[in-house]
């Protein structure tokens, strides 16, 4: 009597991805949807029939109707699937919320919403224990209910919930934690967490799926969906994690120094995935550089940027140093080089005459690159 599914959460349909600029952010909230093409796709060719989705379907009650109705007609299309919805503590279930307004708008029969901490039969001897979010943090761990359930003999009992869990997540945390041994003390064969975005076992049989479609720059693991496979009442559950990601997100930190070390650093980023298109890269520098290197840098970072989908600098740990002789020496030009040396007498200190001196010291240190014959120029 094994029982096989798919556990996936948090996918975040209408996630604005604010710190984006407009053309980025589309593409990215579109792949959040396209996400549940690639899902159904993954559970048919696995012989999966159920989907248990651990909240935070959406990410945020103050969506409007279309975004609302875009993931149901994608669950729609998919009508060999039974879609299990759990509310999570980004839509959590509360009275006019946005559930009530699904409910108004109606969603098709192959779609389950888990509304209530009762079992729910998926299948002949198979139950569902869901605890779904009612508000956005909550005082008690919303699985503890599962231990009062009286299990049935021969059946497979599988727990959905969403939220931090006990021990995971580092010190203090808040009130409302879900318990990682909640399957052994309410005789759970399976049970599929929510909440956070990487794939990762807390204990033997408990699982976060993180989310399918990557959304910030992580070292988690996320991208996955779990395929399930429970053999019998009692049985430790097979786990299988499927790779169900579009985009790929890449944090990469250097060290600079010389010149020397751009060249460097520019030949690993286009390296760094053999269809950068599809990736979002997020750069940390640091050292101590000239104004001239770290024009260059910069430079170069612009120049590599249309090669993949985005790429965010991150160069506040790079100390910038002022060499008065270096920085006149540059200029063919003596007015432009005594136009550098009145900035650069300027330059020293923390005032804010001498921040302003130093932002134009990096203009025309760009400014020369420009002329030069922009980044890797001799």
């Amino acid at each position: 009597m094994a029982f096989r599914f798919i556990h996936t959460g948090d996918w975040h349909i209408g996630k604005p991805f604010g710190g984006f600029d407009d053309e980025v952010a589309v593409v990215l909230r579109r792949a959040r949807l396209d996400a549940v093409d690639r899902i159904a796709a993954v559970a048919l060719a696995e012989s999966c029939s159920h989907v248990l989705v651990a909240g935070d379907i959406y990410d945020s009650e103050g969506l409007g109707d279309r975004d609302l109705r875009q993931l149901t007609e994608r669950l729609r299309r998919h009508g060999d699937l039974v879609w299990h919805l759990l509310p999570g503590n980004h839509d959590p279930l509360r009275e006019g919320g946005l559930w009530s307004r699904l409910a108004r708008l109606g969603m098709s029969d192959n779609v389950r919403l888990h509304a209530a901490a009762e079992p729910s039969s998926l299948a002949e001897s198979v139950r569902l224990l869901p605890a779904p979010c009612v508000a956005r943090r909550s005082a008690d761990d919303p699985t503890v209910w599962m231990d009062a359930c009286v299990r049935r003999p021969g059946e497979i009992r599988i727990g959905l919930a969403h939220g931090p869990a006990h021990g995971f997540g580092g010190e203090g945390m808040p009130a409302g934690v879900i318990a990682p041994t909640r399957r052994r003390s309410a005789g759970l064969d399976y049970l599929a967490l929510g909440d956070w975005h990487g794939c990762k076992e807390l204990a033997e049989g408990v699982w976060y799926a993180g989310t399918p479609e990557p959304d910030q720059f992580p070292d988690n693991e996320p991208g996955y969906v779990l395929r399930v496979t429970i053999a019998e009442p009692g049985a430790v559950p097979d786990v299988v994690r499927l790779p169900v990601g579009q985009f790929r997100w890449y944090r990469r930190q250097f060290t600079c120094l010389r010149d020397d070390d751009v060249a460097s650093m520019v030949s690993d980023l286009r390296a760094v995935d053999p269809d950068p298109g599809q990736c979002l890269v997020r750069v940390e520098v640091v050292g101590s550089v000239s104004i001239a290197v770290e024009a260059r840098l910069r430079a170069e970072l612009e120049a590599l940027s249309p090669a993949f989908l985005h790429i965010r600098e991150r160069l506040d740990g790079l100390q910038v140093r002022l060499e008065p002789d270096q920085i006149h020496e540059r200029f063919g030009s003596p007015y432009l080089a005594a136009v550098a040396k009145r900035l650069t007498s300027l330059a020293d200190g923390a005032s804010d005459e001498a921040a302003a001196a130093k932002d134009a010291l990096r203009l025309l240190a760009r400014y020369d690159l420009t002329v030069g014959g922009g980044p890797g120029a001799t």
